[in-house]
Formats: C-alpha cells, sequence, structure tokens
C-alpha cells in the first residue's frame, strides 16, 4: 500500500501560477544562483542551505531526496541477486513563500550495504518535503524497504519477492521478483521498477538546459531526476532508470561486472548486488538528492 504525503496539499497547479499577478516581484537569495535569457531566476541547493526570500511571492519548488542502495547478492548462489535501491522522492509544484529565511535540507543517499538495502535520506524546504527512496531487498531473505520511490525485491530460488512502496505523488513501487535469476528494479519518480531494469525518472531537461546554458553546472541526468537503480543478476545486471539510477551488479555467469552507484544529486537508487558463487556482492550506494527553487524575474 502506497504512502500518502502530507506535502502536497499546500501545492498549487502551474497554470494557476502563471495567471497570477504580483504587485512586487520576488526576491529571494541563497544556494547556487542562475538568471538565464527568458528572465527566471533559479537558486539550486546541491547540499544543506539557506534560503533568503525579502520579499514574498509565487515559485515552483523541486525537491528530490536521497536515492536507496541496493540490497546484496547471495556469495554461495549461482542464483539469488539483490534488488535495485528506489529513487528518493520526487516533490515538484508551485508555492507561496513567505518574507523569512528558509532552511533548505539536501538529502544524501543511503549507503552501500552487505546486507539489505538502506533507505535514503529525506529533502527538504521548510513545510514541504520528499522522503528518501527504499532499499532494495536482499537475496533470499528480501527485507526490502518502501520509501519515495521503493526499492526492487530480491531474488530468491525459494519464490518471489515483493518490491517496496512508493509514495503518492512523489514515486512508484519497486519490482516483484518472481525467480531467482534477476533482483527487481527499484522505482522510479516516473515510473515502477520492472524486471532487473530501475523505473525512469521525471524529465526536467528545460531546466537543466536553460541553467547550462546560462553559466551554470550541469545537474541532473540528461535532465532527469530520482532513477530507480537496477536489479543484480546472474546474467547481467539490469539497466537503471533514466535520473541517475545505477545499474545492477552482473553475476558468475556474466563475468562478475560490479554494479554502479546512483549519480550525486539526481536522488538515483543504487544498483542491486549479483549473485557470485562467492565474492563481494555487495549493493551500490543510492545518490544524493537535490533542491531547486525557480520562477520569473
Amino acid at each position: 500500500m502506497a504512502v500518502t504525503s502530507m506535502a502536497n496539499s499546500s501545492l498549487r497547479d502551474f497554470k494557476k501560477f502563471n495567471s497570477m499577478k504580483r504587485a512586487e516581484p520576488l526576491s529571494v537569495t541563497g544556494g547556487n544562483e542562475v538568471i538565464t535569457g527568458t528572465s527566471h531566476k533559479y537558486h539550486i541547493f546541491t547540499s544543506t542551505g539557506t534560503l533568503n526570500v525579502t520579499a514574498a511571492g509565487f515559485a515552483e519548488i523541486l525537491i528530490v531526496a536521497g536515492g536507496g542502495s541496493g540490497g546484496s547478492g547471495a556469495t554461495s548462489s549461482y542464483t539469488d541477486s539483490g534488488g535495485g535501491g528506489g529513487a528518493g522522492g520526487l516533490l515538484y509544484g508551485t508555492v507561496s513563500l513567505a518574507e523569512k529565511v528558509f532552511t533548505v535540507t539536501v538529502g544524501g543517499g543511503g549507503p552501500s550495504s552487505g546486507g539489505s538495502g538502506n533507505s535514503g535520506s529525506y529533502s527538504q524546504l521548510d513545510q514541504w518535503f520528499a522522503l528518501g527512496g527504499g532499499g532494495g531487498g536482499r537475496h533470499t531473505y528480501n527485507q526490502v524497504k518502501s520509501g519515495g520511490s521503493g526499492g526492487g525485491g530480491g531474488a530468491s530460488v525459494s519464490g518471489g519477492a515483493p518490491g517496496g512502496s512508493g509514495v503518492d505523488s512523489q514515486g512508484h513501487d519497486g519490482a516483484t521478483v518472481v525467480d531467482g535469476n534477476d533482483g527487481g528494479g527499484g522505482g522510479g519518480g516516473g515510473e515502477a521498477g520492472a524486471a532487473k531494469v530501475g523505473g525512469d525518472g521525471n524529465d526536467f531537461s528545460s531546466w537543466t538546459a536553460e541553467i547550462s546554458s546560462n553559466g551554470g553546472a550541469t545537474y541532473g541526468d540528461s535532465g532527469y531526476f530520482a532513477g530507480g537503480g537496477g536489479g543484480g543478476s546472474r546474467y547481467g545486471g539490469g539497466d537503471g532508470g533514466a535520473g541517475g539510477g545505477g545499474k545492477g551488479d552482473s553475476g558468475v555467469n556474466a563475468g562478475r561486472v560490479p554494479g554502479v552507484q546512483g549519480t550525486a544529486n539526481t536522488g538515483g537508487g543504487g544498483g542491486g548486488g549479483g549473485s557470485q558463487d562467492g565474492g563481494s556482492t555487495t549493493g551500490q550506494a543510492g545518490g544524493s538528492g537535490i533542491v531547486i527553487v525557480r520562477y520569473k524575474i
């Protein structure tokens, strides 16, 4: 069962925002600031900081939490692989910012794990927050976690294992496993995880292209955020979802290619560990989150 976000009641539709008129323009400082040729101003936070609003108004916010890490694969079996980590929750909408100093929290990704995956940490701007992604299921014993997006189920020769649940309006469920070879893909911000493959995240390439073309850094994974981690497999790890999801570990039948961490500041889930019949099967760490505030000037 999905968890309901308490933050969504505060969000406003973007079309309504465009139709509103303000006597005074919004005035804000904080984070990495970029002013664009289309008269947008961005405030980008890749770590915890403060946003100082000196004239109130409306702004769009993108809040991405840290992704979960992948679950471990078996060390003494040719089957039983770990599930991919769930992407960090992604919250987007238009809000009213009062005149005050806001604390901005950017969540870290779940650390790598030799057992079930670890959940990522939440990201927050005042009352609006996104929940960390759920850790991927461990081989055999599963222990998958729910979160912003749910972790993928762990593979088991003893039967299927469920994926973790995502949060309404922030992410999607991790994949449920039906056989012992392939760990489930972690859920992404835009879609659920699938067999081995992490769910895709959400497309904010119009934002990231505007930022980078006006002197800012390059953010996201080709403009996507919150991709689920790929599941580990004995036959070749699954791909991570668009939005920084890490590829799963390729197991003993695929030449042992280690899995990949979620990409930093995307909220991507980490790749799951593959089955090895000996050797390292660690699930990979999730990627840290990001917070972006955008408005017209």
